[in-house]
């Protein structure tokens, strides 16, 4: 009878009850009891409300957290698909973070295709918190894979270039944190000059 209940809100026609609902749901610890709701909370990814898709996302995330992979991994190409096509920035944000602890291939190949399309929409045009989140992913990637780490310093600098001054001050604690090569330190000096 609580499963029915929780799923007939999460199906709501009013998006505040769906929203609580979720919320309601990503707190919920038992795996037999979330296995029901499952695919009543993935109808909520394509909702016309993004406070829906929010916490939607925020709902998978502490799924994952409580449970692991198993009841999540069939919403991975979703969950990369909302990072690709999402207007609201902080979804966006919290669906790459979900991205990147579930799938860190498919989050590297996305922050790659916004690199590569960065003459038509810089990364640094994405807004502050989304670029916090994704130095964040930086850097724990070069602290667990340091062969990988020139390839990712060259993201580091190319967000060094941002016009927040949130973004600059992490961007050089990042780059003197990793490395020690001057012309990366170098970098680091201007931003801090910058920012001065």
């Amino acid at each position: 009878l609580a499963c029915n209940a929780l799923r007939k809100d999460l199906l709501s026609p009013n998006e505040f009850i769906r929203g609580r609902t979720l919320r309601l749901v990503s707190k919920i610890t038992l795996k037999s009891i979330l296995e029901n709701l499952m695919e009543a909370v993935s109808q909520n990814f394509n909702h016309r409300h993004f406070y829906v898709r929010r916490n939607t996302i925020m709902c998978i995330y502490n799924v994952y957290l409580n449970t692991g992979m198993e009841l999540i991994e069939d919403y991975i190409d979703e969950i990369e698909k909302i990072c690709t096509t999402e207007s609201d920035l902080s979804t966006k944000r919290n669906a790459f973070i979900l991205l990147f602890n579930v799938d860190q291939g498919k989050a590297l190949n996305y922050l790659k295709t916004i690199m590569a399309a960065s003459d038509d929409d810089p990364i640094y045009d994405m807004g502050d918190i989304f670029q916090l989140s994704i130095l964040e992913m930086l850097r724990k990637l070069c602290k667990v894979e340091p062969s990988q780490k020139s390839r990712l310093m060259n993201a580091i600098f190319m967000l060094s270039n941002s016009k927040s001054p949130s973004v600059l001050l992490e961007c050089a604690d990042t780059i003197i944190q990793l490395t020690t090569a001057p012309s990366a330190i170098k970098i680091a000096i201007q931003s801090y000059l910058s920012l001065l």
